[in-house]
């Protein structure tokens, strides 16, 4: 069985050698039992553990992870840290440098996972390796992971939508929706900016019920079932569900 699932983790390459494959792998929200089974079984398999910081001391998807799959601690960490900076420029040379590193170890067979918190579909630093990755003559695969304004939603208790209502994802920026659920991710720095509009929208007449989780699914997880509960400093780890009466 063990040799098996390794000839699913090779690819054939143009050059007829075989290429490891460039895993995403989302972790969820912070719950190291909302880790889906897939996710478990590739990272106890993988050669060589990608991580979007400098350590696993400072990554927060690695210490999600190695709670489930305890055997991280002994594979190889290859770290793609991102700076913190809007020029473009610096950061898609981060990617051709971090796409460069991944590939130097697929030429070799290598598997290689990189970890993300929540879906590694949605606002993931693995997508811009990827692309690189792949541009290249990589192969990737992407991991599902249970995103942090489902494990929200659920914490809450409440619905994210019912019957045709829309639902509308943002990283931060305000939204004008006027009807169905709006979720604010990636708040961080604008988290005080965000409240002092909704609240005008409030006062402006719009009914509207907020919610917020910060850290869900982690030791300090916090629920927030009205706007004034939300601290103005909850941080980057905090998803503001909004909904329409």
């Amino acid at each position: 069985m063990e040799d098996f699932g390794r000839k699913r983790d090779l690819e054939k390459h143009d050059d007829g050698t075989d290429w490891g494959i460039f895993y995403g792998i989302g972790v969820g929200p912070g719950d190291p039992q909302l880790m889906t089974l897939q996710a478990v079984d590739i990272l106890r398999k993988c050669q060589i553990l990608a991580i979007p910081e400098e350590s696993r001391e400072t990554c927060a998807a690695y210490r999600i992870a190695v709670q489930s799959v305890p055997k991280l601690a002994q594979k190889q960490v290859l770290p793609l840290p991102v700076p913190m900076t809007r020029d473009q420029s610096i950061l898609e040379k981060a990617y051709r440098d971090g796409a460069e590193k991944v590939l130097s170890y697929l030429k070799t067979g290598k598997m290689i996972a990189f970890i993300t918190i929540g879906d590694v579909a949605i606002y993931s630093t693995y997508v811009n390796f990827q692309k690189q990755v792949e541009a290249a003559g990589g192969k990737t695969k992407m991991v599902s992971g249970i995103p942090s304004f489902c494990a929200s939603a659920a914490a809450l208790g409440i619905p994210l939508t019912k019957g045709s209502e829309d639902l509308h994802v943002l990283p931060g920026k305000i939204s004008e929706a006027e009807s169905g659920t709006e979720v604010y991710m990636k708040s961080g720095r604008r988290l005080k900016r965000l409240k002092e509009d909704l609240k005008r929208r409030m006062l402006g007449g719009e009914q509207m019920e907020v919610y917020a989780v910060v850290s869900c699914g982690l030791p300090d997880e916090r629920r927030s079932y009205t706007i004034d509960e939300i601290p103005d400093d909850a941080g980057y780890m905090t998803t503001i569900v909004v909904k329409h009466c």
